[in-house]
């Protein structure tokens, strides 16, 4: 059976469209959406990406996996009896390298017949923060990690996590607010050639499970 989660309303002026409660439903498969029906019965999409396919903060309706099964199921060839289901696997902050890998490695990937693929905003700010140092080794130990998970939990600083007041999204709003602003266009060559490797690994991954892929991106927003 599926879960349906209520997602508490954000704060006031935090976003926009989101109503006084959001009903988020996850199903046997343990993604966002209703259970898939027959394989031969439907016609099965997954929707990857970060946090904008996830849609954390939508009602189910309002997502864009679920707009796009309504569009599909109403404009679908009656005559072939086949239905259309769209399933979204979204998850916040993840980038192109994390999708890749997620082709190749879920099972579910064999049970879709296409796979749309949101990606590229997470990378973009991933290269513009730069490369991370390599923690310390002791760090790798499992008291030093359970700790520092305890003290992140009691830190109102986060901008990575989303939380259901939405607080996260002021304080990533804050950050970028108080950046310096620099005249001097940021090196992402490198980035450039890493996100376009794991685009065609994504395009290889697909061709290997015999999935149809279709890229989508946000003009709207980006």
């Amino acid at each position: 059976a599926h879960v349906i989660t209520k997602v508490p309303f954000p704060h006031p002026g935090v976003m926009r469209d989101v109503g006084p409660e959001s009903r988020v439903r996850t199903n046997t498969w343990g993604i966002r959406g209703s259970e898939p029906p027959p394989r031969a019965k439907a016609y099965r999409i997954l929707c990857l990406g970060g946090s904008s396919t996830a849609c954390t903060y939508l009602d189910d309706t309002k997502t864009w996996p679920a707009i796009l099964e309504s569009h599909l199921q109403s404009s679908r060839d009656e005559s072939n009896g086949r239905a259309v289901w769209v399933g979204n696997a979204g998850m916040p902050s993840l980038r192109s390298t994390e999708n890749l890998q997620f082709l190749e490695q879920s099972p579910l990937v064999d049970e879709a017949d296409c796979i749309v693929v949101q990606t590229g905003i997470n990378d973009l700010t991933s290269c513009l923060a730069g490369p991370r140092p390599a923690p310390p080794r002791w760090t790798r130990s499992r008291v030093w990690r359970l700790t520092h998970i305890a003290v992140r939990s009691g830190i109102d600083s986060g901008t990575l996590v989303e939380d259901a007041a939405g607080d996260v999204y002021r304080r990533r709003r804050a950050v970028r607010q108080a950046a310096e602003i620099s005249d001097d266009a940021p090196e992402i060559d490198a980035c450039l050639a890493s996100f376009a490797e794991n685009l065609r690994g994504i395009i290889a991954a697909c061709r290997k499970h015999d999935v149809r892929v279709v890229f989508t991106t946000q003009p709207v927003l980006w």
